[in-house]
């Protein structure tokens, strides 16, 4: 009986060491892909850069009636938004609520340098039944960082009022 306990052992432990082996060389065979297809990666980030700017303007407008309706969080929501942009983008003084709609962006992208570009987004932003037609700069920044030896697209975006 003792027998078999250490032959089901063995068994065991050699399937196991052949599984972590084929998951290591699929490991590697991914890396390989993943760096050749660095020009696919920055060519679908480019599509959605306007889906990018309009999540994260949809989140700023979201974190400004977060703070409005929870005071007690508004230090660390207030560093949100700075993150965001360094101006507020609406006036919330007296407004009881505030929704944002039809984001859109207006014009082409704006190639400022190799890792910089900038889009107009228009809005229509709607304060206590009367709705607004608002404009900001989006300025994305995307560079390449590494991780762990892996290469990744690191991207934030940042907004500034338009004149």
């Amino acid at each position: 009986m003792r027998n078999y306990k250490w032959l089901v052992l063995v068994l065991l432990s050699f399937s196991c060491a052949n599984e972590v082996s084929k998951e290591m060389h699929n490991e590697h065979d991914l890396s390989i892909e993943n760096n050749g297809a660095y020009e696919e990666m920055i060519a679908a980030r480019k599509l959605s850069l306007t889906q990018l700017a309009t999540q994260k303007l949809t989140t700023y407008f979201e974190l400004v009636q977060l703070k409005k309706a929870h005071p007690a969080f508004k230090e660390e929501i207030g560093k949100q938004l700075k993150a965001l942009s360094d101006v507020s983008l609406v006036d919330t003084n007296g407004v009881a609520a505030i929704s944002v709609k039809n984001i859109r962006q207006i014009g082409v992208v704006k190639h400022v340098s190799d890792t910089v570009k900038e889009l107009k987004l228009y809005y229509d932003i709607e304060q206590d039944n009367e709705i607004k037609t608002d404009s900001v700069y989006a300025s994305i920044i995307s560079q390449m960082i590494t991780i762990d030896g892996s290469e990744a697209l690191a991207t934030k975006i940042f907004f500034k009022k338009a004149n």
